[in-house]
């Protein structure tokens, strides 16, 4: 039998351990905003209920039914070429330059996923930006990587005639240069490990493949032993060795696969006789976008339905040149002349990735006045040029002659703040 002294002292005992109790029930629910579970400094978590198990988890989440499904966009720009009125300009000192005030207003339309250009030039093939050129054989100064990253640039495409202006050892130069500069490459390679990788890169949950071929390489030729430092193809008789490329492609796990191609005639305004034949025969094999550059002059863009060896018929893009992005010929008008095209890709209710939706915007390489100083060049949207007031007639016609080359297979917007929302959403 308890004595009184002793039930006093266990209902007091009942008593304090109940407040203590309520005192922290009434902590945990004044610490936290609303429904929000109190996460303790110790990092146990503690919730109004049972914490939901993976399996439930696309439950719980009220956005999951409105999540979309893979979607990527890419955007592809012309010719990087750097002659000696370019560098001249952007000399900052004795061997330093800065490239960037050429590049100002044309932020922001780079605004894709991933973003290609067409790298026509070796890099600082030297070392400490010695011995930079102009034609015949280029040598650009370095700061023309980060120039070109910083305007959005993902991807250079290497495989082009003056890929090795200074052979085996300049394009190995121009290799590193990119790769320290956070920027990838395609089409040039500086081991036979390295060029039988096939180039994939997962964008947005789609495994895009690119490959890159070249019809010439000006008369200069790579040693017995490097041969595989560039694809060398683009015209009819190598079909069957780029067929296989992009077969590769699709054998590593390509559901969307981008063929560059430096090819055609310079400053033509249209493709020559063989190029159709063989961008169907790359397109047929697997290819649903061809990339096309070295004419320095925009050609026309064409959608191209075809039928798979599966049976399976897509439509495919063909872009027969880019022409410039940022390069400038004196003495060749319309190399100031250029466009970027955008395109969208989406995964299928079957699972394939198919091209949705593309679009174009003409880009011009403005001289702004006779120095060579960072104020000399403007890279701008031309349409966007023409439509402030400010361009001039030689501007306005360049504007009406590219609407006019590039044809209407795929709108036209003079400005990237025109593009229709949903096209990046």
């Amino acid at each position: 039998m308890k004595s009184k002294g002793k039930e006093a002292t266990d209902l007091g005992f009942l008593i304090a351990f109940f407040l203590v109790v309520i005192f922290q029930a009434v902590f945990i629910i004044a610490s936290r905003p609303g429904d929000e579970p109190y996460v303790p400094d110790d990092g146990e978590f503690v919730s109004d209920g049972e914490t939901p198990s993976l399996t439930d988890a696309g439950e719980q989440n009220p956005d999951a039914d409105e999540q979309k499904p893979d979607a990527a966009t890419i955007t592809m720009g012309g010719d990087v070429m750097v002659y000696e009125r370019k560098y001249t300009a952007a000399r900052t000192g004795d061997g330093t330059y800065d490239f960037t005030p050429f590049l100002s207003e044309f932020q922001g339309v780079l605004r894709a996923d991933y973003n290609i250009i067409n790298l026509e030039t070796p890099v600082d093939a030297f070392g400490e930006n010695r011995r930079i050129s102009s034609y015949p054989r280029f040598n650009a100064p370095r700061e023309i990587l980060p120039a070109l990253k910083s305007a959005g640039v993902d991807l250079c495409n290497m495989a082009n005639n003056h890929c090795i202006d200074y052979g085996f050892d300049g394009l190995c130069e121009t290799a590193g240069n990119v790769d320290s500069f956070g920027l990838e490459r395609v089409g040039a390679y500086i081991s036979q490990e390295e060029a039988g990788k096939p180039f994939i890169r997962n964008i947005n949950g789609i495994n895009v493949g690119i490959v890159s071929y070249t019809w010439s390489l000006n008369g200069f030729s790579l040693p017995a032993d490097k041969k595989f430092a560039v694809k060398m193809g683009a015209q009819r008789s190598t079909i069957p060795y780029m067929r296989e490329g992009v077969r590769e492609l699709k054998a590593a796990g390509a559901e969307f696969i981008i063929v560059s191609l430096h090819w055609g005639k310079e400053y033509s305004d249209t493709w020559v006789p063989e190029q159709p034949a063989v961008a169907k025969a790359l397109c047929e094999e697997g290819a649903d976008v061809i990339m096309g550059h070295h004419s320095h002059s925009v050609q026309p863009i064409k959608k191209l339905r075809v039928t798979r060896e599966d049976g399976q018929e897509r439509e495919a893009l063909v872009i027969y040149s880019l022409g410039n992005l940022f390069a400038y010929q004196k003495n060749v008008s319309k190399t100031d002349q250029g466009m970027v095209v955008s395109i969208k890709i989406e995964r299928g209710d079957d699972g394939g990735v198919y091209l949705s939706d593309a679009y174009y915007i003409p880009t011009y390489l403005r001289v702004m006045n006779g120095k060579a100083d960072a104020d000399t060049f403007r890279l701008v949207q031309l349409g966007k040029l023409v439509r402030s007031g400010d361009a001039s007639e030689k501007e306005k016609q360049a504007y009406n002659r590219v609407r006019g080359i590039i044809g209407d297979e795929i709108p036209c917007y003079d400005d990237i703040s025109d593009v229709p929302d949903e096209f990046y959403n």
